[in-house]
């Protein structure tokens, strides 16, 4: 095996990240605010929960966002895998909607 050439079947990170951002649901702030106050109304039928993955100095800078759940972007599948021994207490289910809130959409694309 030659060290540098890429095992078969391996995929890069830009190949990993881009495979997962294909499938995710980019909302613009207005949706996500009307998702989160009248998820009925919204058309969500599923708990619904913005998260902010901002640093501690972040949101002491900007302010943090009432009703929130804070985690820091290190430990987010963690917390939010219900078979985790460190999930949420709100996570009980498979089918929570998770509003992801960022500094500027890097981290979370």
């Amino acid at each position: 095996m030659d060290p540098l050439v890429p095992p078969p079947g391996s995929r890069g990170v830009s190949q990993i990240l881009s495979d997962v951002r294909a499938r995710l649901q980019r909302v613009a702030p207005v949706e996500a605010f009307k998702e989160l106050k009248e998820p009925s109304v919204a058309g969500v039928d599923t708990p619904t929960f913005l998260v902010d993955i901002r640093t501690q100095d972040a949101r002491e800078r900007e302010g943090g966002i009432e009703g929130a759940v804070v985690v820091e972007r290190g430990i987010l599948e963690w917390c939010f895998d219900p078979r985790s021994e460190q999930r949420l207490p709100i996570v009980d289910r498979y089918d929570l909607r998770v509003i992801l809130f960022s500094d500027d959409g890097d981290v979370s694309r």
